[in-house]
């Protein structure tokens, strides 16, 4: 099933998870970090699932979002999430979700 083009219209619809793949020894780890900016994260998020692949994990680092990113968070299976209790920025935010990263290369 396609899921709606924009975040209100996925929410607006609790039924609706956005679903990854499962892979237990993934060759990429994609990490996307954010804050605050749950649409964007769920346009992102919405443009890997129209390219299925297996492979490759991903990786939500938030950086102590106040928006509707946690909500979103929430209806995502096999995506890892990392929170940050603060705006960690950009470097440590990735180097975070790095740490977690089982796959062999890093995007």
């Amino acid at each position: 099933m396609n899921s709606p083009s924009n975040l209100a219209d996925f929410l607006a619809r609790p039924t609706l998870r956005l679903s990854f793949p499962s892979d237990s020894q993934p060759k990429i780890s994609i990490l996307l970090l954010t804050h605050n900016h749950a649409e964007l994260l769920y346009q992102c998020l919405n443009s890997l699932l129209r390219y299925p692949s297996d492979g490759y994990e991903v990786i939500v680092i938030d950086n102590a979002s106040i928006d509707e990113t946690k909500l979103l968070l929430s209806r995502i299976d096999n995506v890892q999430v990392a929170s940050n209790e603060k705006n960690a920025e950009f470097i440590y935010g990735n180097n975070f979700g790095s740490y977690i990263a089982q796959g062999r290369y890093l995007l």
